[in-house]
């Protein structure tokens, strides 16, 4: 069973990700796995884990822990703040119980859902940050409308798409983790059928006529797999290919009343067509 038939359920090896999914011995083995990988890969019998080789300028090498990348650019920052504080160095501000629009992209689409959560961030430098911490901090969604935005090369002003969110809570499921939280599944269709599985990412066929279900995005033309397999003929619906690199899914959620201080955000992807569990962290100033 794949992680989004039980949100927030599977375990992880790290709160912020694993930065490119696990440290191998060869660069190349990161495209898809070690071994023969790359050649089955090539030949279109593998799945691509990553789809391309870590960048040789990297600062911190793949397979380096989510927290320990983060750990790593806030003492960056610190230092290029030069005696100032950096606790305002280009950290978002945001009020405590206020209304925060929050977006992402994706390169392939798994399907399932994401929630966004908050730990405090002194705990990422005495050690005790973990998936505890985050799941004890779940952002509420705000209302029952998400969108999907994307800018076009006719305009570089972002068109949106509302769509009605599909949440998940302990309420229309055997139960969710955190208990009590939300979760919100993906608007954005994958291609109907094997072309939007892990078996249909290998196969490079004219497909992806039809999306995997259907909303106000898909209505809209919008469904596919995502840029990973933008140079795949049929991976994407013609709407979709126009917008590849300039497309992120909106939601607005709540900041929990009495919180203040640094604190870092998780955005948690539970997949539901892959064995995979996705997630990203970045830093935000809460006032009272």
């Amino acid at each position: 069973m794949n992680p989004w038939y039980a949100p927030g359920h599977a375990p992880v090896a790290n709160p912020c990700g694993i930065l490119g999914g696990a440290r191998w011995t060869n660069a190349s083995d990161y495209i898809a796995g070690p071994g023969d990988g790359l050649e089955r890969y090539k030949n279109g019998t593998a799945f691509p884990i990553n789809g391309v080789e870590p960048s040789p300028n990297m600062p911190v090498p793949a397979g380096t822990t989510g927290t320990e990348v983060l750990k790593y650019d806030q003492n960056m920052r610190m230092q290029k703040a030069q005696g100032k504080s950096f606790r305002t160095n280009d950290n978002p501000t945001w009020k405590a119980g206020s209304d925060q629009e929050v977006k992402f992209s994706i390169a392939a689409n798994h399907g399932g859902g994401h929630q966004y959560r908050l730990c405090k961030l002194s705990k990422l430098f005495d050690g005790s940050m973990d998936e505890d911490c985050f799941q004890a901090n779940p952002m509420a969604f705000v209302g029952n409308t998400s969108w999907f935005e994307y800018t076009s090369n006719e305009s570089t002003t972002p068109t949106r798409v509302p769509f009605t969110a599909v949440r998940l809570s302990d309420a229309n499921t055997d139960g969710v983790i955190p208990a009590g939280s939300t979760w919100t599944k993906f608007g954005l269709p994958s291609c109907e059928g094997n072309e939007g599985s892990q078996k249909g990412f290998k196969k490079t066929s004219d497909h992806c006529t039809k999306p995997q279900f259907t909303n106000e995005v898909s209505e809209a033309g919008f469904w596919g797999t995502g840029t990973l397999f933008k140079g795949k003929k049929g991976k994407n619906s013609p709407a979709l290919v126009k917008v590849l690199d300039n497309f992120s899914l909106v939601d607005t959620v709540r900041v929990p009343e009495g919180l203040e201080g640094d604190y870092v955000v998780s955005w948690r992807w539970d997949s539901e067509q892959s064995p995979q569990v996705w997630t990203h962290c970045s830093v935000v100033t809460i006032e009272a």
